[in-house]
């Protein structure tokens, strides 16, 4: 609650922070505004960190904003200029002697050509980060791009394969709630393409309950709206709707949704996805 009181002060001493010679300061904010959906907030503090980190030679400095703003342009669905940042920040995390740094920038490549329906390239780049992965033992990581990795499956529509990679990532990507709640969501999402709705149902009721323990607002309002489509599915509407008013009502209560939006979403038979969420896996 203390992050969304002080919004606009944290943001304020974020700009003064990327606009004088204390980028990391700036880049300090990217997690707990991630978490309620406002990381395209911090677009402006990131180019300002990079511009700070590059007139100081800290590639470190400018690979990791870098990151960061591919990241926003992610969530504002500028992917081409994502894909940019993201490439840039594989060549300075290189240039700072860092090199096993790249994987989070090619893990990040994969969601986007995920995204973009680019399935080739997005295997290429979950291919590439795996390896970093594997080359340091780094299971955490790997856990995560097995997590992404399930969204690429559904799209070539292997749809076994993507809850077999799934049920992988639930077990190694662990260690805190949020990260329990998102690979059981990501484990829903393959039961629910692949037409076992009964598990979907089930496995978003474990993933809703850990987002909502662990206060990521903005995986837990994706994870009501596929849910919501997934009750719909086998016709049961009242269900349904009840879950896509709790995902525009968390939402509503993070500030990226008004009230007169709010509104709109409910009135449709179906709620298109709200925008807010639009540009997530």
């Amino acid at each position: 609650m203390w992050t969304v009181a002080e919004r606009a002060n944290l943001l304020a001493v974020a700009h003064q922070a990327a606009e004088s010679a204390d980028p990391h300061t700036a880049l300090g904010l990217h997690r707990p505004f991630n978490y309620r959906g406002w990381v395209t907030h911090l677009a402006d503090v990131h180019l300002n960190a990079i511009a700070v980190a590059a007139r100081c030679g800290d590639w470190a400095g400018q690979a990791q904003a870098a990151s960061f703003l591919g990241w926003a342009y992610r969530d504002q669905g500028r992917y081409e200029q994502a894909i940019e940042q993201l490439k840039q920040t594989v060549v300075c995390w290189g240039r700072a002697g860092l090199p096993h740094r790249r994987i989070g920038a090619f893990n990040d490549l994969g969601i986007i050509h995920t995204l973009l329906g680019q399935l080739d390239l997005a295997r290429i780049n979950f291919a590439r980060a795996m390896e970093i992965a594997e080359e340091t033992g780094d299971a955490y990581a790997r856990g995560t791009i097995h997590n992404n990795g399930v969204h690429l499956h559904c799209r070539q529509r292997r749809f076994e394969e993507a809850i077999a990679q799934a049920k992988i990532a639930v077990v190694e990507w662990s260690g805190s709630l949020y990260v329990e709640g998102t690979s059981h969501e990501t484990l829903a999402r393959a039961y629910m393409h692949a037409g076992r709705l009964a598990e979907a149902a089930d496995t978003f009721q474990v993933a809703l309950t850990l987002l909502r323990e662990a206060g990521y607002r903005i995986c837990h309002a994706a994870a009501a709206w596929w849910y919501g489509q997934t009750l719909h599915e086998p016709g049961r509407p009242a269900e349904a709707r009840r879950i896509w008013r709790d995902c525009c009502t968390t939402l509503l209560e993070a500030r990226l949704l008004t009230r007169a939006e709010l509104d709109e979403l409910l009135d449709q038979p179906v709620p298109e996805m709200p925008g807010p969420i639009g540009n997530m896996l």
